[in-house]
């Protein structure tokens, strides 16, 4: 049985949360809960799943605002890569402009950081995952693997017609480099489910950076 994936967009920003859970399950999880809190937890009432996991790919400020809310309100668990988990602090690493949002930031910890996301495979809500260190957007960055089911969500590395941008604190685009030909080994069959954007095949998304 394939999983339901429901894209949630937040913010100004216009990005992309995505609420993930197997139909014959109770169990959910959700990937980048942005600066809408209301529809993130609106999606999580009306799915009628328990939300257990928040997987952030990133700690910019555009996927995190809602994560600390969906914690409050479900008792999810918040996990991401511990060389983001100093955005989840600072304002200035994760590039948070209050002009531009709905939530406001407040310093806030993730419940797991390395030993969650180190590279390999684990299994959440019912699903195996692997977890696949793609630094450049961040020093952090993830993506997320559930090779079953041929879906990959690429965070900030990887949209349908580009990738993430490499100017913010910590960026590194010699990194994005590298992590994008470590996506390309993947098969070209998947799907990414981008932080920003449609989702497209891997290789089409691939093809547009000549890949």
């Amino acid at each position: 049985m394939k999983p339901t994936i429901k894209r949630v967009l937040c913010g100004e920003l216009q990005e992309n949360a995505y609420l993930v859970f197997l139909p014959d399950r109770e169990d959910a999880f959700m990937i980048d809960p942005g600066d809408d809190a209301a529809a993130c937890l609106k999606a999580v009432r009306n799915c009628g799943k328990r939300l257990t996991h928040v997987l952030l790919t990133h700690g910019h400020f555009d996927h995190i605002l809602a994560a600390p809310i969906l914690r409050r309100e479900t008792g999810a668990k918040i996990c991401l890569h511990e060389k983001d988990a100093p955005l989840l602090r600072d304002a200035r690493l994760n590039a948070y402009n209050p002009l531009f949002c709905r939530e406001t930031f407040a310093p806030f910890e993730a419940d797991e950081t390395y030993a969650f996301c180190s590279p390999g495979d684990i299994k959440v809500c019912g699903m195996a995952m692997r977890v696949i260190p793609t630094p450049g957007h961040t020093p952090g960055g993830v993506c997320y693997h559930l090779p079953e089911y041929n879906a990959l969500f690429s965070g900030d590395t990887l949209f349908a017609d580009g990738y993430g941008r490499t100017d913010l604190p910590g960026g590194s685009m010699a990194g994005l480099a590298q992590s994008l030909k470590a996506l390309r080994r993947l098969p070209g069959e998947d799907a990414i489910y981008p932080g920003h954007g449609e989702s497209a095949p891997l290789e089409s998304a691939m093809a547009v950076l000549g890949l």
